[in-house]
């Protein structure tokens, strides 16, 4: 289906269809395009442009799918909420594809100029799995492909026909078509559970007995010297360990922890004979390994009494040192990891290390990225000193962890603790190894993940939480028949967070077509949109030209579809294919971008590259509420959302921004004060974030405002399943507006013209191509 968008003046358009046609545009505007003479350009007046609307669109979307059978295809949109059934391909929610029919033939795919992608969230809660015994697992014997739901049988049932490598198999026992395997495009294959492990005299007889446990554990690294007693970051630190471990559902998660607390000198803390012992840990870089004996266990007696004792201690601690050792505190924490099957490292500290640290980690980054991913620990940092370039920040993002900067004592109050619940309280995969295996002309090409541990066949990740994504990049190397079968299959190897064992398996099928309309009309914007950010994410040194290429691309594939499949258009139309007609009020928004248009940092562009779709289409174009649209539904799903542009905004109303990370509360300047008071936001003058005051209160005891508006943010949080930043602006209010009026993308931002205007341009580059 075609969406031609025509350039048109006011008053001036014919409906025909689906589509908006101009019988007369301006062709003195072309003319200075084609001729690039500005003052006649600027001169003439600048045809306005029914643009496609992405709230619009979203909506519609929503409203058509309240479910989905993975049969049909594409699917619904990242952001629609539906109720899935696994009849053919792996649920959306965990696999996404931007083609869905694939092109028979290489030069078609080259013409298409657009990526075949694929973004793998394994983890998602949103997606139920099915689970069997490992044993039951069948596999062939060429390519390793577990047999599933698009394998063919034969009749007697003692044969079967790999659907990747079409090889012949002998099946050692029978399956029928009942069997679950066959049935489901999505298993986790259980492996057996083994005993916790016992060494004695591991290393030498010195040494104290080795124990493997079974599950992974936590490591908390607090650093404790003067800068950070004075900064006050110990203390916070102390209060969000509190607060996690207060937290029974962490104790569900992680059943051992380990306390550090490090200066000079390494410090454990622990319990021996129910009492808070302490141990100092040797500072020599070459320890063979760490006891495991200094891990705390989260037991019944740990809530009832331990827990006050260690944090009487814990507080009570006191120095002055002004250094610490950073690097043995990081090579401690891998020793200990090794003995489990994975760990999340969480380190406090003021600065990212001394010159001594800085020097060290950047002459043996490759080797201590080596020793996290080895013994399958991530790392992450909490910290007061914000950086653009720093070993130990490639460190975090090499084993999948995060890097928090926090830029004052306020802020680290107001979000360390949001940010370590986020942490702590994610399920998660951990030693993670990821294999993809395609069939006939598909070749894998690329992927973008947050590892630096890759092979031929597999991707090998320290630990994956469920908001967390892989992608895969593959071209077509070979023609095919019209309407062949072609196969994706991704296993992931993974153990969970109650040490049980798992191969995931995720099914995909393509349909291959020499038909352009067709191949248009299976591609899925929002997956394309995010293999585009994930491109440039993953190469920012050159990030100007690479954007460049990827508006190219676009460019050649709108004049691709023009030609094959809407040659009667006039010269006074933008013809865009229907399933890719959002794409230029992305690119453009992510053009607009300040990410883009001002110099990223490393941590920065590492946390989007593991953006998943709807989490990068939210980020890139936001979602922009009115409070009184809210005040009358009460349900975000019947809201609209308004377009992305500051003509949209109003002086008298309230409005509400979020773009999956934050949650802007905008207070327009003639919001009657009456109501800025029964919302409780009234000191906008002293409040950059706002932490609902209404938390614990009872419901009835506040106004019926404040209330809805507690509602409408606790339902925007739970979208995300997580703890969100929330920053009240006052209209008028300098900087931090700026930060507000920076998500109007469909304005003129960063020398990037209007969504109108954009379209204008991309129209005349597709003439003239």
């Amino acid at each position: 289906m075609n969406s031609p968008i025509k350039m048109h003046k006011r008053n001036n358009i014919i409906r025909d269809g689906k589509s908006q046609v101009v019988k007369d545009f301006p062709k003195g505007y072309a003319t200075s395009q084609q001729t690039k003479t500005e003052k006649i350009q600027n001169e003439l007046p600048k045809p306005e442009v029914n643009a496609p609307s992405l709230p619009s669109e979203v909506e519609k979307d929503q409203k058509i799918f309240f479910s989905f059978d993975t049969s049909s295809y594409p699917p619904p949109l990242s952001t629609t909420d539906f109720f899935v059934t696994e009849t053919k391909n792996t649920d959306p929610n965990l696999l996404r594809s931007s083609f869905y029919v694939i092109p028979a033939e290489p030069s078609i795919f080259q013409s298409i100029n657009l990526p075949l992608t694929t973004v793998l969230q394994p983890f998602n809660s949103k997606a139920l799995i099915n689970e069997i015994e490992n044993i039951k697992s069948v596999r062939c014997m060429e390519c390793l492909a577990y047999v599933n739901i698009f394998t063919k049988i034969d009749d007697l049932g003692k044969y079967f026909k790999c659907n990747i490598c079409n090889a012949s198999v002998e099946l050692k026992g029978i399956i029928t078509k009942e069997d679950p395997i066959l049935r489901f495009s999505t298993l986790d294959y259980l492996k057996k559970e083994e005993e916790i492990i016992y060494k004695p005299n591991f290393v030498d007889s010195e040494y104290f007995n080795y124990k493997f446990y079974k599950r992974p554990i936590f490591i908390f690294c607090i650093e404790l010297t003067s800068s950070s007693i004075s900064t006050g970051l110990f203390d916070s630190s102390l209060d969000s360990l509190e607060s996690v471990l207060l937290n029974r559902d962490f104790s569900i998660l992680y059943e051992s922890i380990a306390i550090f607390i490090f200066g000079r000198e390494i410090k454990n803390f622990c319990f021996e004979n129910e009492e808070v012992a302490e141990y100092v840990i040797t500072d020599d870089i070459n320890t063979p390994f760490v006891s495991t004996s200094l891990l705390i266990s989260l037991d019944s007696e740990f809530y009832d009494f331990k827990i006050t004792k260690l944090f009487e201690v814990l507080r009570n601690l006191k120095s002055k040192d002004s250094i610490s050792c950073l690097k043995n505190m990081l090579n401690v924490s891998c020793m200990l990891s090794c003995m489990t099957p994975g760990a999340i490292t969480l380190i406090y500290m003021t600065h990212l290390g001394q010159i001594g640290d800085f020097s060290y980690l950047s002459n043996n980054i490759t080797e201590m990225t080596s020793k996290f991913l080895n013994s399958s620990n991530s790392l992450f940092i909490s910290s007061l000193e914000k950086t653009t370039d720093n070993p130990l920040i490639r460190l975090c993002f090499n084993c999948n962890g995060n890097y928090n900067f926090y830029k004052n004592l306020f802020e680290l109050r107001k979000l360390l603790v949001k940010d370590v619940n986020e942490i702590c309280l994610k399920q998660r995969g951990f030693n993670i190894s990821i294999e993809t295996r395609t069939s006939d002309s598909i070749r894998k090409s690329s992927v973008y993940a947050n590892t630096s541990s890759e092979t031929t066949l597999s991707v090998f990740i320290s630990q994956m939480s469920d908001s967390d994504t892989v992608a895969f990049s593959f071209y077509i190397d070979e023609s095919v028949k019209e309407n062949t079968i072609l196969y994706l299959q991704i296993t992931v190897n993974f153990i969970d967070n109650f040490g049980i064992k798992k191969v995931r398996v995720f099914n995909h099928s393509f349909i291959s077509s020499y038909k352009i309309a067709t191949l248009y009309n299976n591609l899925c914007f929002d997956t394309i949109f995010c293999s585009f950010v994930k491109f440039l994410m993953n190469d920012t040194e050159n990030l100007k030209k690479n954007l460049e290429n990827i508006k190219n691309m676009l460019i050649k594939s709108l004049q691709f579809y023009r030609t094959s499949c809407s040659s009667q258009a006039t010269s006074t139309q933008l013809v865009l294919p229907e399933s890719i007609k959002l794409l230029p009020v992305l690119f453009q928004s992510l053009e607009k971008h300040k990410f883009i248009a001002n110099e990223i940092s490393y941590s920065d562009f590492r946390k989007i590259i593991n953006f998943s779709v709807q989490k990068n289409l939210r980020f890139f174009y936001p979602r922009l509420f009115s409070l009184t649209d809210y005040f009358v539904e009460e349900n975000l799903k019947k809201v609209n959302c308004l377009r992305l542009s500051s003509q949209n905004i109003n002086s008298n109303e309230i409005y509400i921004l979020e773009n999956s990370l934050k949650i802007y509360i905008y207070v327009g300047r003639q919001v009657e004060k009456e109501l800025i008071i029964s919302l409780k936001i009234e000191n906008l003058e002293d409040l950059n974030f706002y932490n609902f005051c209404t938390e614990n209160e009872e419901n009835e005891n506040i106004s019926e405002e404040a209330l809805v508006l507690k509602n409408m943010i606790k339902e925007i949080k739970e979208c995300y399943d997580k703890e969100m930043e929330v920053v009240v602006i006052k209209q008028g209010n300098g900087q931090i507006e700026t930060e507000f009026l920076e998500n109007m993308v469909e304005d003129k931002l960063n020398n990037v013209g209007c969504y109108g205007d954009y379209l204008c341009d991309l129209h005349f580059k597709i003439q003239k191509w």
